[in-house]
């Protein structure tokens, strides 16, 4: 069994985006590592730290994100096969290739708002 490193604090501006890209960069380069990081912030910003606006613009055009992998996953309550929505090979740091990206987008902050506005008709939705 794989392990699992998250990196979570509600609080801006303390760096979670510059430590998650890093420590990633850092394991993968060193430690021969897979990584899988899940930007789950609707800011997006470790998305943008890690590829170029080029390659985040077209995942978003083709809705390759965190957000619509959810949306279609609550919708279908099956959901599509995750690794449809992964960047791999998402670091430019020689090396670190084994860092693969599940992007984010502002968006996703609306869905978040949906869940805390009425969780209980989104959990009958995910059920």
């Amino acid at each position: 069994m794989g392990r699992v490193v998250a990196i979570m604090n509600t609080k801006g501006g303390v760096g979670k985006s510059t430590t998650v890209m890093m420590l990633a960069e850092y394991l993968a380069s060193k430690k021969d590592i897979k990584i899988l990081i899940i930007d789950a912030d609707s800011q997006a910003s470790i998305s943008n730290m890690l590829i170029s606006t080029k390659e985040y613009k077209e995942l978003e055009q083709n809705e390759k994100t965190l957000f619509e992998y959810m949306m279609i996953s609550i919708a279908n309550r099956k959901g599509d096969k995750l690794d449809n929505y992964i960047k791999h090979a998402a670091s430019d740091v020689m090396g670190a290739q084994s860092i693969s990206l599940l992007p984010s987008k502002i968006e996703l902050s609306l869905l978040e708002r949906e869940v805390m506005l009425a969780p209980t008709d989104f959990m009958k939705a995910v059920r």
